[in-house]
């Protein structure tokens, strides 16, 4: 969702002149200040392709920072050293021709991977705007020789990467980035306070207060340790805040400020627009520089991971499915929900009800029917990777047998969706405990040893192997998770489908029979009729966006009587009755909207 934004009319308002100093040693400048550049990703190297003499520098600009300083040493960046034979510093006009100054480098100083400090014999007032370029001459044929350049990648500020063709300088900041060449000034006046947001990117979950790093850079003579700061988020009234940072003086200083802030209800793109008003409490000289932040804003919901694993008795491989769902369930009790299909030949627990999501292979797995991966290998890590993605959807649901039969379970499911979209709903039971005389389990794995799988006495897997409890080639077995009913008839789902619109929510009923094989009957009473219900919600690419699972208990229930408790409506945004998004009670008609997509108007006196 992309909307348009007005800028704060408040925002330009009238400031005293900041205070200035002048700045008695060097200030190191440049569009990258650390002392190294080894071992950073966004390092990368150039050349003209062959070795030879080039020539590269960048534009130091005079401005209302630098204007006045004396430029008197340069820090030339070495890729490495042993293949530059001749190096000098030039210093030119803002014409890029006039040659203010030059120097020759003493190679033998140099070192791979670091900054040389050259001083200029003939320093330069700033007066104007002025190019410091590097002359290399290297020899051979490595890429060091070919490509001696070092460049970073993520800056592209105009100017900062200019590479000398002929006699003329051509800029190449917006095809590589910036020269890291970095300059020494001295004597240069600075504002006490000049500091900016600097743009960034963003994620925030919708109605939440979320706390994220506002980059910063800093510009002042004066060491910082507090800001006053304004923020507008989604287009509301600007709102002020205090926090605390330490930034030391000097050019281009970079911190974080970690601010705090409520997301938008709608989901999708907007922007929060930043100033800083005061610096330690004074008067900051780009106080009237707003910077825009682009947020993408995501569901509230938490997103459940449903493991639905192909599995079966005569299956000697699959009791690597039964320790990772063992596992997975033990890691994560309340985003975990697993669901064995049995569908092997012969298998006490077969359930052809239900579709080979998998085809005819055992052991195999699906996660949320979106990922499809190991039974065992990685599955803590990717049961993590699926409750961490986004969802549009929260489920919940009740379950309950329908009468004193146990024959049959009603699940009730109330389903809200944080976006206009298509449906389908899905519904299973499983049971635990399941066993029984009969309920014998196929194990190749009973002679592999904890060191062939790289694993120790505290994971699942090793019961499974030589010297664990079922480290035999046939054992009796207690299942858990095991598929018993669904919606499918066949291959083809009875949940039905539905659309709902953003905050709309929907609740569905369905009712579960239980299996009539006897041996199958036995084993559920057997368990204490330990059932659960999982509900799924499928969108349109038939991927399992979120479900839940739930205990079946005694005592029939209703449409209706889902418990609430955990999901109340609770107030989500608050609007003027023109649409302007508000915060607390403010005078007139308050317009409230609701997590179950609901509104109420009040008026505040």
């Amino acid at each position: 969702m992309y909307r348009i934004f007005t800028l704060f009319a408040t925002f330009f308002v009238a400031l005293a002149s900041a205070a200035q100093s002048t700045v008695s040693g060097d200030i190191t400048w440049g569009y990258r200040l650390a002392d190294s550049f080894a071992g950073d990703d966004h390092i990368k190297f150039i050349g003209v392709g062959k070795a030879g003499e080039s020539e590269i520098g960048l534009k130091v600009p005079a401005n209302d920072m630098l204007k006045g300083g004396i430029l008197n040493a340069v820090r030339i960046p070495v890729r490495e050293a042993a293949v530059v034979s001749n190096a000098k510093v030039n210093v030119y006009a803002s014409d890029m021709a006039t040659l203010l100054s030059s120097e020759d480098v003493d190679v033998s100083r140099m070192s791979d991977l670091s900054y040389t400090d050259v001083e200029l014999s003939v320093p330069v007032t700033l007066d104007d705007d002025v190019v410091v370029s590097v002359v290399y001459t290297t020899s051979g044929s490595t890429a060091a020789a070919k490509n001696p350049i070092v460049y970073d990648n993520s800056v592209k500020t105009k100017g900062a990467f200019l590479l000398k063709s002929g006699t003329k300088f051509q800029d190449y900041t917006s095809s590589y980035g910036a020269f890291v060449l970095q300059v020494k000034v001295s004597g240069a006046t600075l504002s006490n306070y000049s500091a900016v947001f600097e743009p960034a990117t963003g994620t925030t979950r919708q109605d939440i207060v979320n706390t994220f790093d506002f980059p910063i850079v800093s510009n002042g003579a004066v060491d910082i340790t507090d800001i006053d700061y304004g923020i507008s988020v989604d287009g509301a009234s600007e709102q002020e805040g205090h926090v605390k940072v330490s930034v030391p003086a000097g050019l281009s200083q970079k911190a974080v400020l970690p601010i705090s802030f409520e997301a938008p209800h709608q989901i999708g793109q907007y922007e929060v627009k930043m100033r800083i008003l005061k610096v330690n409490g004074q008067p900051n000289a780009k106080a009237t520089e707003v910077t825009t932040f682009t947020f993408e804003n995501i569901s509230r919901f938490d997103r459940n991971c449903v493991m639905e694993e192909f599995t079966g008795m005569d299956c000697g491989y699959c009791t690597r499915g039964i320790a990772g769902m063992m596992k997975a369930r033990a890691a994560y009790p309340d985003r975990f929900i697993g669901i064995a299909v049995h569908q092997f030949s012969g298998d006490l627990m077969n359930n052809w009800d239900y579709p080979s999501l998998c085809g005819n292979y055992v052991p195999a797995c699906t996660y949320n029917r979106e990922v499809a991966g190991d039974v065992y290998v990685d599955i803590l890590q990717t049961v993590k990777k699926v409750i961490s993605s986004v969802t549009p959807i929260d489920v919940h649901a009740t379950a309950a047998f329908t009468d004193d039969s146990k024959k049959e379970v009603v699940v009730n499911a109330s389903i809200l969706s944080a976006v206009n979209a298509s449906y389908e709903v899905v519904y299973a039971l499983v049971g635990d405990g399941i066993t029984g005389t009969n309920f014998i389990q196929t194990n190749y794995l009973y002679g592999d040893s904890q060191g062939k799988w790289d694993v120790t006495d505290d994971d699942p897997l090793s019961l499974f192997l030589a010297g664990g409890t079922y480290g035999k080639p046939y054992f009796r077995h207690t299942y858990d998770d095991v598929l018993l009913s669904s919606s499918y008839t066949s291959t083809v789902n009875q949940g039905g489908a539905f659309s709902l619109a953003a905050d709309e929510s929907t609740d569905r009923s369905y009712t579960l029979k239980l299996p009539t094989d006897q041996t199958l009957v036995d084993a559920i009473a057997n368990s204490g009729y330990d059932l659960y219900a999982v509900v799924m919600v499928l969108n349109n690419f038939g991927y399992v966006t979120n479900a839940c699972r739930v205990k079946v208990t005694d005592g029939a229930v209703g449409i209706g009587t889902i418990d609430r408790d955990a999901y109340e409506p609770r107030e989500v945004s608050r609007h003027t009755i023109d649409g302007r998004r508000i915060s607390g009670y403010t005078p007139g008609v308050n317009v409230i909207r609701m997590s179950d997509g609901t509104t109420r108007k009040i008026v505040v006196e």
